[in-house]
């Protein structure tokens, strides 16, 4: 994913399970934006995804979440 965007909307196992393949396939800079979490699992997936992508502040409404993050250099 050169400069792309990733963009799911997907409960928080599968995202967890995706995260080595979607930091391996995303190039440094890429787009990953992730909606419809539960604001509760917004932590567990953040942290499956921490190192490879640096997040934004999440965007929380009414006990739902998004995190956006770019793919680290």
């Amino acid at each position: 994913l050169a400069s792309g965007v990733v963009i799911v909307q997907v409960v928080a196992n599968p995202l967890i399970s995706l995260a080595p393949l979607l930091a391996q396939c995303a190039k440094p800079q890429a787009a990953l934006v992730m909606a419809g979490l539960l604001e509760r699992q917004a932590d567990e997936v953040r942290a499956a995804y921490d190192g490879a992508f640096a997040f934004e502040a999440d965007a929380v409404r009414e006990g739902w979440t998004r995190l956006s993050a770019h793919r680290k250099a």
